[in-house]
């Protein structure tokens, strides 16, 4: 799985990029290598995507965690 997934990828990314110059795909006939050494170019943008909505997410729970840390809880008076 840890080597299927980026070849993959680089499978999917070469077919779509070679189809769009108007190359049949399997006439450049590359390797295995070649498909894994494309399968970032093909993942960076997703992925970086996530991460930026999680870590916008992060802050923004975080910002609304801090400001409501101060209403509402107030300390219970000793007897």
């Amino acid at each position: 799985m840890a080597i299927g997934l980026p070849y993959y990828f680089g499978n999917v990314y070469q077919r779509a990029y070679y189809t769009t110059l108007g190359v049949i795909p399997e006439d450049p006939q590359f390797s295995v290598q070649a498909m894994l050494a494309e399968s970032p170019d093909a993942i960076f943008l997703p992925l970086w995507f996530l991460l930026v909505c999680g870590l916008i997410v992060l802050l923004v729970l975080g910002w609304g965690d801090s400001r409501s840390a101060g209403h509402g809880t107030r300390p219970v008076a000793a007897r």
